[in-house]
């Protein structure tokens, strides 16, 4: 609900929340045309099983399991989902908010 109200540039997402599942999540953000073709970075401290991998490959979702990454993988991953001139903006308003 809350997302399509304010769409972001991407979703960095966990697979393993607390009351609420992160597949449930992306699945209702790809149900909904409005978030449909939101990109979506799963982080996530669990191993996804075989089967789990190749639904979000299938969805074209990247993931990083947090046993492995880096912030620096994150951030690639995260540039080429939302790509770069968003990124650069983005970065503008921080170091011009004083936010970095």
């Amino acid at each position: 609900r809350e997302i399509g109200s304010r769409r972001p540039d991407a979703v960095v997402l966990d697979l393993a929340m607390p009351k609420v599942d992160g597949f449930d999540v992306l699945e209702r953000l790809q149900d909904d045309p409005e978030t449909r073709t939101l990109p979506v970075v799963v982080l996530t401290g669990t191993r996804p099983t075989v089967e789990e991998r190749s639904y979000l490959q299938t969805r074209g979702v990247a993931l990083l399991e947090k046993s492995s990454y880096s912030p620096v993988e994150l951030r690639r991953l995260v540039r080429a989902a939302v790509g770069e001139e968003t990124l650069d903006r983005v970065e503008e308003l921080e170091g011009a908010e004083g936010l970095r």
